[in-house]
């Protein structure tokens, strides 16, 4: 609870504001990868009751990432090219987004300490990742 309560909170705070989508990306990922560098035990904990633990933990992460894609899909329904589309839609982009991410933190809690430049690979990798998905997103046809 305190590892993601925080996390969404550093999320919404990285998404806000008036900022060309590219830079919200970037500001996200590194808030992110950042967030997740600083806070390892917790994540750790998190991955490793996601895939096994009992299921009142698995059910409580679950509710917390369907929080992360739903204030996500709230955000991106703020956009002009997405504010006609469906709830459902949102919901889908939004949780590609998320699961993005997800998928990655066993990469980023395995990145070695003191060397900056894999954490900037994998920055650059997760937001190009993202791009290909927002990309995808745009063609969509809800």
């Amino acid at each position: 609870d305190e590892s993601v309560h925080t996390l969404r909170q550093m999320m919404r705070n990285a998404r806000s504001g008036v900022l060309p989508a590219e830079q919200m990306v970037r500001r996200s990922v590194q808030a992110f990868v950042a967030h997740v560098r600083s806070n390892q035990r917790h994540f750790q904990f998190l991955l490793r009751e996601r895939a096994g633990g009992r299921s009142i933990i698995r059910n409580a992460i679950r509710t917390e990432i369907r929080l992360f894609v739903s204030e996500l899909a709230t955000d991106l329904g703020r956009f002009p090219a997405l504010n006609a589309w469906r709830t459902e839609d949102l919901q889908m982009i939004a949780g590609l987004i998320v699961n993005t991410m997800v998928s990655a933190v066993l990469d980023i809690l395995d990145l070695p300490t003191g060397r900056p430049e894999d954490e900037e690979a994998m920055e650059r990798l997760l937001e190009k990742q993202l791009r290909l998905v927002l990309l995808g997103a745009a063609a969509w046809k809800p």
